[in-house]
């Protein structure tokens, strides 16, 4: 192209010396060449860009597009019979050799990007499968530590089982009249709690009263025991079965009991009991419309709770709305049993 350019280009500045030159038919062939080489320009614009390597594969090669430039390009030399066409064939066979020594670099290079991606894709995987590894991981050790709570709980419910069946074989013969009079206080002593532990919150619902624990702001339900109809033998009897029941503490599916507390000023017994949040199920379902789901997880919490119950050797001889408290989210709990 240069030195065809140069060839042009001589013959302007020499155009008076060559006007035989420029005949009709010469200038419609110069013409044609130029466009020929403007396209080469372009073509070899193109290669430098890599704008064919996307199209590599599918197009033409470019050993064909080149040598289908070059031989329109030889023809418009030949019919203007320029003095550089034996410099240009020559020229030509090095850019071929070179165009065919950047060919074998491009195919190498594609390869070496082949070869990176494939790399790449592989190493993410890698990290991908390290990744599910740790998780995997985690997961274990998070279902070996709640194993490791659920055993303790357990663990703790069975102590609780056998303190409370300690304490009602003691009950039971305390029930005997041989037994009676060995009732001492020490017996019942830890279901007397102190009342300046905790502060008042709110009357409510009939009697019950609402109370906090000072110590960790726990809500309680103090419920009052008219222990001026009971005789002293029969609150004896009273505060060791609190004592009994407060054992009671490996189900969340009954109120737990804390013990019993006294007003000495006010004259008045109070048994403790956990706070209930929505009050009995009858003022519950009274006050709200039940899901079908809701309903079902409250008769699934009062199945739970009488099976503990039953394990426990309690019979529940009263079990009716106004005995299943409903606490914090929507927990059905048996009472009075």
């Amino acid at each position: 192209i240069h030195a065809a350019s140069a060839a042009i280009q001589n013959l302007k500045i020499r155009k008076e010396e060559n006007r035989q030159f420029f005949t009709e038919t010469n200038l419609v062939l110069l013409s044609k060449l130029k466009k020929v080489m403007i396209k080469i320009a372009k073509y070899i614009k193109e290669i430098r860009e890599f704008k064919w390597l996307r199209r590599y594969f599918t197009s033409k090669s470019i050993e064909e597009t080149f040598r289908l430039l070059t031989t329109e390009f030889d023809g418009y030399i030949s019919s203007l019979n320029f003095s550089i066409i034996i410099e240009l064939k020559m020229q030509n066979e090095k850019d071929c050799a070179a165009l065919k020594h950047d060919t074998h670099e491009t195919n190498q290079l594609l390869l070496q990007l082949v070869e990176s991606v494939n790399y790449n894709k592989e190493f993410r995987d890698d990290v991908t499968k390290i990744k599910d590894g740790v998780m995997d991981i985690k997961e274990c050790v998070q279902d070996i530590k709640n194993i490791k709570d659920c055993v303790h709980d357990i663990v703790t419910m069975l102590k609780h089982f056998e303190e409370f069946s300690t304490m009602k074989k003691l009950f039971n013969n305390l029930q005997s009249s041989q037994y009676k009079s060995e009732l001492k206080e020490e017996d019942f002593i830890d279901s007397l709690l102190n009342l300046g532990d905790f502060t008042f919150a709110e009357r409510s619902r009939g009697g019950i009263q609402k109370w906090i624990r000072n110590s960790d702001h726990l809500e309680l339900a103090f419920t009052e025991i008219n222990s001026n109809l009971l005789s002293k033998e029969h609150q004896k009897s009273l505060l060791f079965e609190v004592s009994l029941l407060k054992k009671l503490r490996g189900s969340r599916d009954i109120v737990q009991f804390y013990g019993l507390v006294k007003d000495e000023y006010r004259s008045k017994m109070y048994l403790v009991t956990e706070w209930s949040q929505y009050g009995n199920l009858r003022e519950y379902y009274k006050q709200k419309k039940l899901k079908p789901s809701i309903k079902l997880q409250i008769a699934l919490d009062i199945a739970l709770g009488l099976n503990f119950l039953q394990a426990c050797q309690i019979l529940h001889r009263d079990l009716r709305s106004v005995n299943i408290m409903i606490g914090s989210h929507e927990h059905a709990k048996l009472a009075n049993f």
